[in-house]
């Protein structure tokens, strides 16, 4: 049988399947499918309070005329894809075959967004106002000093937040619901959101291995003996590492505590501070240590000094007064 002949056959029994299952997926649909869900840079978004996977369809177009399916095979075979009407074709297709559905965007309330705004911001405009007023009545000047710090901190994180803020604006997930009309159009802004959900190669293979994995271990007692030893004292040393990696992170705090309090709340010694914070394996213990020392005192500490400064006063002028009446 020539190759004529072979393609034919198999467009007539995709044909007769199509007919028999219309929901069914002829390979190539299936491929273009696969590459639009896996290859297709991924978004997401919020439909009733779930996370859902979106792509726009002007980028899925794009995508498709980009493509290996745009070009002809090796073998001689047709491109699937020839123009920007057969893509679009294509992907009306795989939506009637509910591959996908098409969505509405919806617009954030404004009195909720000003409602967020308002609460955000209002803790650190009374801790400002308070160090306004505490500015003003205070003599002291370590305890200026710290009410400045204590309203210049509340600024920055005043602006931080509307940093933030705006930024999550432009990132977030939009909130969406299905389109009464279920249609593909080819428009920049139009929003699809994914029900195709193919099982990846990878997670068969990770399925088998961890099948695998787990009649090994049933089929412990039948190893050889030296693999034994050899397993027995890698999970000693496991554990031992995930022990030690344990006592660390406890014993960072009370080696900062004590630290702060020799220092008079000037020094903050932190040893391995990216222990754990939400970094890579390498980065956790980089740097080993980080310091930072501070020329201005803590408020508590500050008002001990005020007060121990103004006793101090105290003291010398009524030293003075009585060597006057003497």
């Amino acid at each position: 049988m020539s190759e004529v002949a072979k393609r034919k056959s198999k467009r007539k029994s995709a044909a007769i399947d199509a007919a028999e299952d219309p929901c069914k997926l002829t390979p190539d649909e299936e491929a273009v499918a696969k590459a639009l869900l896996w290859e297709l840079p991924s978004k997401e978004g919020k439909l009733a309070g779930m996370k859902v996977g979106i792509f726009l369809a002007d980028e899925a177009i794009e995508f498709l005329l980009k493509s290996r399916f745009a070009s002809p095979g090796k073998d001689g075979k047709e491109a699937v894809i020839k123009d920007a009407r057969a893509a679009t074709q294509l992907m009306s297709t795989l939506l009637a075959k509910g591959l996908f559905q098409r969505a509405l965007k919806l617009q954030k309330d404004k009195r909720s967004s000003r409602r967020e705004d308002k609460t955000g911001s209002k803790r650190d405009e009374k801790a400002i106002e308070k160090a306004d007023q505490q500015s003003s009545k205070e003599e002291s000047t370590a305890k200026v000093a710290a009410v400045d710090d204590e309203a210049a901190a509340a600024r920055e994180r005043r602006e931080k937040r509307a940093r933030e803020r705006q930024e999550k604006r432009k990132r977030g997930r939009p909130r969406l619901e299905i389109h009464e009309l279920q249609a593909f159009v080819p428009n920049a802004g139009e929003v699809y959101i994914w029900h195709y959900d193919p099982t990846r190669p990878r997670n068969v293979v990770l399925g088998f291995l961890m099948v695998l994995g787990s009649i090994l271990l049933c089929l412990f007692p039948m190893w050889p003996l030296q693999l034994r030893t050899g397993t027995y004292y890698l999970s000693i040393g496991a554990l031992c590492l995930l022990g030690g990696l344990i006592s660390l992170s406890l014993l960072r705090y009370p080696l900062f505590g004590l630290i702060w309090c020799l220092s008079l709340g000037r020094l903050h010694f932190w040893f391995l501070p990216n222990l754990t914070e939400d970094v890579g394996v390498l980065e956790s213990f980089v740097p080993v240590i980080s310091y930072d020392w501070s020329t201005t005192k803590t408020p508590a500490v500050a008002s001990t000094a005020a007060a121990s400064s103004t006793g101090t006063a105290e003291a010398s002028d009524g030293a003075n007064g009585s060597k006057k009446t003497n």
